[in-house]
C-alpha cells in the first residue's frame, strides 16, 4: 500500500463508492460491480470519464480499493489508537 496522502478529489470518490457499496450491499462482501462504480462517480461524483479512471487508479494505487473478478471493492481500514481512545470514552 502506498503511503502517500490521498488527494481531496480521490477522498471525494472514495466517500461515494462507500455510500453506493452501503446501499447495495448484500453483507458478505464491501463491494459493487465495476461498470456500476464508474457509473456512481460519474453520476453521483460528478467525475467526466477520463477523471473515472484516474481517480480509480489513484484509490487503487493507494490500497483503498481493490478489484475481486468485475467488482471494485473498498478496503477496510484499521482504526486508529486515536479512533479507538474516542470510541471508548
Amino acid at each position: 500500500m502506498d503511503d502517500r496522502r490521498v488527494p481531496a478529489y480521490a477522498r471525494d470518490a472514495l466517500e461515494t463508492l462507500r455510500r453506493a457499496v452501503a446501499a447495495n450491499s448484500d453483507g458478505e462482501h464491501n463491494g459493487i460491480p465495476t461498470q456500476d462504480a464508474r457509473a456512481v462517480l460519474a453520476d453521483e461524483g460528478g467525475f467526466s470519464e477520463a477523471m473515472v479512471n484516474d481517480v480509480l487508479e489513484v484509490l487503487y494505487n493507494r490500497g483503498e480499493i481493490y478489484y475481486v473478478d468485475e467488482e471494485v471493492r473498498i478496503t477496510e481500514m484499521e482504526l486508529s489508537d486515536a479512533d479507538v481512545q474516542n470510541d471508548s470514552e
